[in-house]
């Protein structure tokens, strides 16, 4: 059936699709039990980082537009098809699809323009922030080319939204420092796991804070760490992880100045987790009931929580009206009045003497006992007269009665937030009418498969790309009892819970509600006092800043891009400088380090050297102060023409000077030990060289053109000629 509807929605839009061949295998990609023509999908089994999700919507209703609303199933289908896409990239599809939707008047999608796609990008800008706007513009850039591929139209739409990010290494100085996070405020944190005031939740994220200091983890590294994460390699700390985006599963060094302190975080997480350990065990071994999914499914639901409500009732110590005792609510516990009575010879104060209670309270138990050997239903003093009168809160004080919150907290959830929990609360509702009346509440059948699929087990956590378990409970360092972490909860044994994203970010920034309150759901800063220096203002910052931090931290020590995305397990080393918010000041510092210590080639470094050999190094370095105020980061090396006042004399070929001395422009420096910059420029001698043989088997071997792409081939070559890495950027040879 969907292979068929598939194969309509392509028919509709273009009998020139270049999917109508794939209808089956697009059909194929659909989630189980999801049909094309509904606008709301249940994708969690496209999720791999599970954690604690249980569902996972998309929804394609917002589309305005029906002929785009089966277009966007379409393309998230084949992006699942070409690169097993997940949630949060088909998401992005469709918000993409229905930005292009609101902005067509048109009936049939073969219709549409480029112009449709630059009107959806302008309503972007108009309707949402820059950073959501440019996003998204981004994904209608790649609707763009795909609509087009499709139905065979010249399709042209690039976006023009600039990328608001202020950071980075090209980014300003201001956005830089904005980004990242003052040393003084991590310190300060850290610092706190001394204190002897801290909540046990405040105790536990400090030191899983220390983790993430020491390893710039993403969130979900982090929060998905195998409890067996600990290991030495030569003495040194690294630390086994499950990598997002498609990275190795490398472990993650830890710097030796930091291993001591993150090692005794990683063992107290580790105590914990084994303690949880042993009760998730014990749970599994007796079959306890999984509540926390039984509550999700109608069918479990109506069997699990009648069989509760049933053996709760026929429990005889929540008998209600039994006649050869009577239930003292104030001790919690069973009483003979009568038989007590008859043991002190008829005298009621003995009586109630020897049972340790008041003597009213006696008075009124013996009153109930012979009411109910002469047939008479009495609950908490009055007569019930067959129906039940009093109000809830005398029933949930009687520690016999049946009740939703009684079930609550026996069983640790609140039933407000599942699906099922109307039903449960009905049938909960149902039990204490029926035991009020003095009936039982029917047992249901006995139903072991319901029972086998519905008992606790290791939740997974993590799953691989075929759905397989990767990471479960029972192998996750973030283990913990059950209201661990809880300031208003009693700690539980009897069961487990996984510590995720949320709950740590949560506990950084704290609930909204909450802000400025200084309560135990406030900001982990305004609770224990954190402030930023800069600002005289409680600090803040989130898990990912950490990870700039310890980026730029990394940088300033002297490493190279590529040590530093080897170190944080990145796909390639040009993602690295998003996350470099090295300030100003220290590359400049930087630099002119490179050129005392002979480091650097380039213009200026020449003429540094200069100066020293004829004058002296303090002439040369009031040259160098002068020539070295501004660093703008380059592939193939940093320049020190201020940009924003002086436009590039050689309109960026900072290798092709034409005066007589030739060699680079004198505003590059070049770092002759820098893999990337040195593979850059042995990525630009090549293309060099091949532009001349271009221009001479053309005849125009005495073209401007010619004599440029010379001057570049040899300055190029020049330099790497005189590096330590080879023209590959791959080392000293």
């Amino acid at each position: 059936m969907n292979k068929k509807l598939i194969s309509e929605a392509l028919a509709n839009m273009s009998d020139k699709s270049a999917l109508s061949e794939l209808s089956e295998v697009l059909a194929a990609e659909l989630p189980e039990a999801v049909d094309f023509v509904t606008d709301t999908w249940e994708v969690i089994g496209w999720v791999k980082r599970i954690g604690t999700k249980r569902s996972e919507k998309l929804h394609f209703g917002k589309i305005r537009q029906p002929e785009m609303r089966n277009l966007a199933k379409i393309w998230v289908l084949h992006g699942r098809m070409e690169a097993a896409i997940g949630a949060g990239s088909a998401r992005q599809r469709i918000d993409a699809a229905s930005a292009l939707s609101s902005q067509l008047s048109i009936e049939r999608i073969c219709s549409v323009t480029t112009d449709h796609f630059h009107d959806a990008q302008r309503w972007l800008s108009n309707s949402f922030g820059k950073g959501t706007a440019f996003r998204t513009s981004s994904s209608l850039a790649q609707l763009s080319r795909w609509l087009g591929r499709i139905l065979g139209k010249p399709l042209d739409f690039r976006s023009t939204l600039v990328n608001p990010c202020a950071h980075g290494r090209t980014g300003t100085d201001r956005g830089r420092e904005a980004k990242r996070v003052p040393d003084q405020v991590i310190g300060d944190l850290l610092q706190a796991r001394n204190r002897g005031d801290l909540l046990r939740k405040d105790s536990y994220f400090l030191d899983l804070t220390m983790v993430l200091v020491g390893t710039g983890f993403r969130i979900a590294e982090l929060t998905l760490l195998p409890s067996n994460c600990k290991r030495k390699e030569d003495g040194r700390l690294q630390i086994l992880h499950f990598p997002e985006k498609n990275g190795d599963p490398i472990p993650r060094p830890v710097a030796d100045r930091l291993a001591t302190a993150v090692e005794a975080a990683l063992d107290n997480l580790k105590g914990i987790s084994d303690d949880a350990r042993k009760i998730l065990r014990a749970a599994i071994e007796r079959g306890q009931v999984n509540w926390r999914h039984v509550l999700r499914d109608v069918r479990a639901t109506e069997y699990f929580v009648a069989k509760w409500a049933s053996d709760w009732i026929n429990d005889e110590k929540n008998s209600l009206f039994p006649t050869d005792r009577v239930w003292f609510n104030a001790k919690g516990r069973w009483i003979d009045a009568i038989g007590a009575l008859f043991s002190a010879e008829g005298n009621k104060g003995k009586a109630a003497k020897q049972l340790g209670i008041p003597r009213n309270a006696f008075y009124q138990l013996l009153e109930k006992q012979q009411a109910a050997m002469r047939g008479e239903r009495r609950l908490s003093g009055r007569l019930s007269g067959g129906k039940h009168r009093q109000r809830s809160g005398r029933l949930n004080a009687d520690r016999r009665v049946v009740s939703k919150r009684k079930f609550e907290v026996e069983n640790d959830v609140h039933l407000s937030s599942f699906s099922c929990g109307g039903v449960a609360a009905s049938l909960l509702k149902q039990a204490t009418d029926l035991q009020l009346s003095g009936a039982t509440f029917p047992t249901p059948s006995p139903n072991r498969e319901l029972e086998r699929e519905f008992s606790r087990t290791s939740t997974a956590l993590l799953l691989d790309g075929s759905g397989r378990t990767v990471l479960s409970e029972e192998n996750a360092l973030l283990l913990v009892p059950r209201c661990f972490l809880s300031v208003s909860r009693e700690l539980k044994y009897r069961d487990v819970e996984w510590v995720g994203w949320s709950e740590y970010s949560r506990w950084l920034s704290g609930e909204k509600r909450s802000h400025g309150t200084g309560n135990f759901e406030d900001s982990v800063f305004a609770r224990l006092g954190i402030v930023d220096h800069r600002t005289g203002k409680i600090a803040k910052f989130t898990s990912h800043d950490i990870r700039h931090w310890l980026n730029s931290l990394y940088q300033e020590g002297g490493l190279t891009d590529d040590q530093i995305s080897l170190i944080f397990n990145r796909k390639s080393p040009q993602q690295t400088p998003v996350y470099d918010q090295t300030p100003l000041r220290t590359r400049v510092e930087r630099l002119k380090h490179a050129v005392r210590t002979n480091q650097a080639a380039g213009g200026g470094a020449t003429v540094y050297q200069s100066l020293v050999a004829e004058f002296s190094r303090e002439e040369a370095d009031r040259y160098l102060e002068a020539a070295v105020r501004m660093v703008n980061p380059m592939p193939h090396g940093a320049c020190t023409l201020n940009w924003s006042t002086v436009p590039c004399p050689h309109h960026l070929s900072c290798f092709s000077r034409e005066d007589a001395k030739g060699g680079c422009c004198e505003h590059l420096f070049v770092d002759l030990g820098d893999r990337i910059q040195m593979k850059e420029i042995g990525r630009l001698a090549p293309e060099a060289d091949l532009m001349i043989e271009v221009l001479e088997s053309q005849g125009l071997s005495d073209s401007p053109s010619s004599e440029h792409s010379r001057r570049i081939a040899r300055n190029t070559g020049a330099l790497i000629a005189q590096s330590n890495v080879d023209a590959c950027g791959k080392g000293p040879t």
